[in-house]
């Protein structure tokens, strides 16, 4: 009877298998002569079982892994991690613009021609399916946008994504917690609208809600979710939290659907009407800001440990502004106040433009959405943030064998990137040395001479660290950033 083989199981990689099962046979078959070697079959069979048992002890691993929020790398089970916690991720966000419809010299003279709301305009690109689409929203100047006779130009805003109306989603089978999922991926958080032909011949728009537990047995309400592949769901109720559609009832969805942060697009890279007019050009004269992917798997591992300690109630300052965060559209938050009968929730919007219209309507949310969630009797003001402008100087010597031109562009760039919105936060401190170090990591940066940091206009000392105050964002525009070059290949 053949002597058991001990398994060392802590052989779980092909290499440390391969040697295990190598070893084996040649304590076992000590005629196996050519037993390792890379020409002998018989270790070829060996190294696929090798090969299978790295590939099982991986997925072993992985599958102890995957239900913990600090070692799951799928996004499939963050979402479900958050959903257990009632975190709801936010989805993606469209970009805004401002658009500048020109009529041609001898075009409408006589005639006018109106840009309606919804006018959809788009990049140019090789293909149709890589071009970015932006609906025209208002407010228009003039407005309404006609243009014609002595008006030959005329501003509007425009969003980023494509308006879908009336897709059928399905016909309900009267079971709870019925699930359909929209055809276009990438649709924009909180566009999505419901409407339901009923068994009755009634037609009811149904409302959205967060959590479907928020409503009552007869509500007529859904609600949404973004799956790992990025394609949006509807759900519905179980007669328990929502209604349940009644059976055999159509159900139709209107929605909007874009690019995510693709829609940040530079200035003048608008040039096309989708549908075209004839004598009317278009351009963006503002870039593209405020377009967001859906939330990524490490925004969720801090977001999901933050937002369930709230519980769902804003009670500290540091209640009020992770809640703001949950808010789609809000990049930045920090609250304050002396009394908890009034707080003040500074925000910042995604990519930071406070001057988009959009923001107004983002404030209005920010604060509807925290007063269901706070104590009897407080009062919650959204507000605008406060911004700490800097001015920077400094001196670049080159080395000799680098081009002073690109050098200059690179640490401008630099400098630049450590002073950008997605860089800072409200009270972020940016001292002397981080500016410093910034700068010379710059390859063809022989030394710099730091003139003027500190808050435009600030006086004396002339270089010295940036504090914020717990409210302020600091930020540094491009005309106050001065770089002047010394040495390098010119």
């Amino acid at each position: 009877m053949a002597t058991p083989v001990e398994i060392d199981y802590s052989n779980r990689d092909f290499e440390s298998i391969r040697a295990f099962l190598v070893g084996v046979a040649r304590a076992t078959l000590p005629d196996w002569a050519t037993v390792g070697e890379p020409s002998d079959f018989g270790t070829l069979l060996l190294e696929l079982y090798a090969y299978m048992g790295d590939i099982m002890s991986y997925y072993t691993d992985r599958v102890a892994a995957e239900p913990f929020l600090a070692t799951a790398v799928r996004r499939q089970s963050i979402l479900g991690i958050a959903d257990m916690l009632g975190y709801r991720p936010i989805a993606q966000q469209a970009a805004n613009l401002q658009l500048t419809f020109t009529l041609a010299a001898d075009a409408f003279l006589n005639d006018t021609v109106e840009i309606a709301t919804g006018t959809l305009v788009q990049t140019s690109a090789q293909r149709a399916e890589n071009a970015i689409y932006f609906e025209t929203m208002g407010p228009y100047t003039p407005s309404p946008l006609v243009l014609g006779g002595s008006v030959r130009s005329g501003t509007a805003w425009a969003t980023e994504g494509r308006t879908i109306t009336e897709e059928y989603a399905g016909v309900s089978t009267g079971a709870p917690l019925q699930d359909y999922t929209l055809t276009n991926a990438g649709v924009i958080e909180r566009t999505v609208s419901v409407l339901v032909n009923e068994s009755d011949g009634s037609s009811v728009r149904w409302d959205f809600v967060d959590h479907l537990t928020d409503a009552g047995p007869d509500a007529s309400v859904f609600t949404t979710y973004m799956d790992e592949n990025l394609f949006m769901h509807v759900r519905f109720g179980d007669a328990v939290s929502g209604r349940i559609p009644p059976i055999n009832s159509s159900i139709f969805v209107d929605y909007r659907y874009g690019a995510g942060v693709e829609g940040n697009v530079v200035v003048g890279a608008v040039t096309l009407l989708t549908q075209p007019i004839p004598g009317v050009t278009v351009t963006n004269n503002s870039a593209g800001v405020g377009g967001a992917d859906p939330e990524s798997i490490d925004s969720m591992r801090y977001s999901i440990p933050r937002a369930s300690r709230t519980a769902d109630r804003a009670v500290t300052l540091d209640d009020f502004a992770v809640l703001a965060l949950q808010v789609p559209g809000v990049a930045k938050a920090v609250a304050r106040g002396q009394y908890y009968t009034l707080v003040h929730v500074h925000i910042a919007p995604v990519g930071g433009n406070v001057a988009e219209p959009g923001f107004s309507t983002l404030k209005d949310q920010v604060e509807a959405y925290l007063t269901d969630r706070v104590m009897v009797g407080c009062t919650v003001s959204a507000d605008d943030p406060q911004w700490l402008d800097v001015e920077v100087n400094m001196t670049v010597h080159v080395l000799p064998t680098y081009g002073q031109a690109l050098v200059m562009s690179q640490v401008r760039q630099a400098i630049t990137n450590t002073f950008a919105f997605t860089s800072v936060g409200f009270g972020t401190r940016i001292s002397i040395g981080e500016v410093f170090r910034d700068a010379v990591e710059v390859v063809g940066v022989d030394y710099i001479e730091l003139v003027t940091l500190r808050p435009k206009g600030g006086g004396t000392p002339s270089v010295r660290d940036i504090v914020p105050t717990e409210i302020q964002l600091p930020r540094l525009a491009d005309a106050d950033l001065v770089t002047i070059a010394d040495g390098g290949l010119v």
